[in-house]
């Protein structure tokens, strides 16, 4: 962490509300989920699946809160650590002239990120409620599917940065 980076406010654009708007609606989704379901599942449930999408282990229930918990601390804290764009780690010297591109590229990934993150942790309360309740659930593509798009957003920003600092 460089002292002497600009410390600027980012402002937000279009892009960045809907991206927040989805991270706070996933989030609430999540805890809605998990509050309406909890009390009727029953003590063990599935906490593991394969590749294939079929449960190969099996936990208490009480195992299910770290998903809301962790999706909670995970989307508090990338919210935090984009308020702090100076904080980021950066590959070039950051100044006055370049600060706010560089920073707004940043706080881009790490919304997206937490919008990835909490993705896949919906999907997995998801999967594990619907497993309880013996609905098959086609899995096999979901989680390379939320990878590759994760890959493909990265690779287009850095694309699009080097693009932007080569004008």
């Amino acid at each position: 962490m460089k002292s002497d980076r600009p410390k600027i406010a980012v402002p937000y654009q279009t892009f960045d509300i809907v991206v927040e708007a989805f991270n706070a609606a996933i989030l609430i989704f999540i805890w809605v989920m998990f509050l309406n379901e909890y009390k009727d599942l029953p003590e063990t449930v599935a906490t593991h699946f394969n590749a294939a999408g079929e449960a190969d282990a099996y936990g208490h229930k009480s195992w299910l809160w770290i998903i809301p918990v962790i999706a909670s601390l995970t989307a508090a804290g990338l919210f935090v650590l984009n308020r702090f764009p100076h904080w980021h780690n950066y590959r070039v010297n950051i100044n006055e002239d370049n600060a706010l591109l560089h920073y707004r590229v940043n706080t881009r990934i790490v919304r997206t990120t937490n919008f990835f993150v909490l993705t896949l942790m919906a999907f997995a309360l998801y999967m594990v409620i619907a497993h309880t309740y013996k609905k098959a659930v086609e899995t096999a593509w979901h989680v390379p599917s939320i990878l590759i798009l994760t890959l493909a957003f990265t690779s287009a920003v850095i694309i699009y940065r080097i693009k932007s600092i080569k004008k």
